[in-house]
C-alpha cells in the first residue's frame, strides 16, 4: 500500500485511501498510517485518524475458534445515532435511528467452514424493519422482530455464512432501511461453527 499511496497525488485520493486503510484491522497497518501521519504533513491528521480506528479495531478484536460472541459493548460504531446504552436493563447499541449507522467487529476465524449467525434484539411491535449482516462474501438479510419492548430482548437465528479462509474479517451490520422510529436495540451476535 505504501507504493500505491507514493503514486497518488490528489489529497483527496490520499484521504480516501487512508479511510480505507483505517478499516485493515492489522498491526501492520496500523504502523503504516502512523509513518505517513510523520511523512507527509498534509495528511498527519486523516492518517492519525486510520491508525486510531486500527488500533480500537484491534482492542477490540474477536476471535472465532468454534464460536464466538460479539457484544455490544465492543462493537465499533460508524454512526450518526447510534450509540452503546451500557445502563444495566440495556446493554445494547440503541439510538440506530439513522439509515446510514453501521456497526462492525473485527473477527478473525481460526478455521473455515460454515458458521450460524444469531442476533440478540430488541424491538417495539410495528417496526420491524430490514437489516444486513456482512462478512467476507456473504451477506444476510433480516427483518428485526418485534419483541414487545426496546428492553425485552431476544435471540434471532437469522442463518449461515462460509468463511473459505482463516483469517482476519469484519463483521457489519446495516439497515436496508429503516421506516420506523428505530431500527432495532441490538446486544449481542452469537457465531457458531456447524
Amino acid at each position: 500500500l505504501k507504493e500505491v499511496y507514493a503514486e497518488i497525488e490528489r489529497p483527496k485520493d490520499k484521504r480516501t485511501l487512508l479511510h480505507g486503510l483505517g478499516s485493515i484491522i492489522d498491526p501492520a497497518a496500523k504502523e503504516l498510517a502512523e509513518s505517513l501521519a510523520q511523512e507527509d504533513p498534509a495528511i498527519a491528521r486523516y492518517a492519525s485518524a486510520a491508525a486510531t480506528r486500527i488500533e480500537a479495531g484491534l482492542r477490540n478484536l474477536v476471535t472465532v475458534t468454534s464460536d464466538a460472541t460479539l457484544s455490544a459493548e465492543h462493537a465499533l460504531l460508524d454512526a450518526f445515532n447510534a450509540k452503546y446504552d451500557g445502563s444495566p436493563d440495556m446493554l445494547a447499541i440503541t439510538d440506530w435511528s439513522h439509515p446510514q449507522d453501521r456497526i462492525y467487529w473485527p473477527v478473525r476465524f481460526k478455521q473455515p467452514g460454515t458458521y450460524s449467525i444469531q442476533i440478540t434484539q430488541a424491538c417495539e411491535e410495528g417496526d420491524q424493519d430490514e437489516y444486513e449482516v456482512t462478512i467476507a462474501n456473504s451477506k444476510l438479510e433480516a427483518k428485526v422482530v418485534a419483541t414487545g419492548g426496546e428492553t425485552t430482548f431476544k435471540t434471532i437465528d437469522i442463518g449461515e455464512i462460509e468463511i473459505d479462509n482463516p483469517g482476519g474479517y469484519t463483521l457489519g451490520v446495516a439497515p436496508k432501511q429503516i421506516r420506523g422510529k428505530l431500527l432495532m436495540n441490538l446486544r449481542k451476535i452469537k457465531i457458531e461453527k456447524r
